[in-house]
């Protein structure tokens, strides 16, 4: 009988060092918003074109994000300044996800808190 070959997990790395771990993603949350007629979203964001996400930097009176604000004050899924939009309906593009904030009235948003990136 022919002695088992060594698995790839037994075999030696020959000095090379083991490839780096990716690091790990930033945490992050999706939240739905339907905004109703009239209503604006109530978003100061900036992005530049080719940019992977927007930017929060204001959260307006008035608007659907405040009064969603106001429903979890506090909580984890509070949409703060500084946090990151990185999908909205599926687009990821700084430009693509400005248009759906304009023209659609259901939003499913995924956001990075500004904690979770910050140095």
């Amino acid at each position: 009988r022919p002695p088992a070959s060594p698995s790839a997990a037994s075999l030696p790395s020959h000095g090379m060092p083991p490839p780096a771990a990716a690091p790990p993603a930033a945490p992050h949350f999706t939240v739905t918003l339907r905004r109703a007629d009239n209503v604006p979203l109530g978003l100061d964001v900036q992005g530049e074109p080719g940019d992977t996400n927007l930017t929060v930097e204001a959260v307006r009176f008035g608007g659907a994000v405040e009064a969603w604000n106001r429903q979890c004050e506090g909580g984890d899924k509070e949409i703060r300044a500084g946090d990151r939009i990185i999908m909205i309906n599926g687009a990821e593009e700084a430009n693509a996800m400005h248009h759906e904030c304009l023209n659609k009235h259901l939003l499913r948003m995924t956001i990075v808190h500004a904690a979770s990136f910050a140095d």
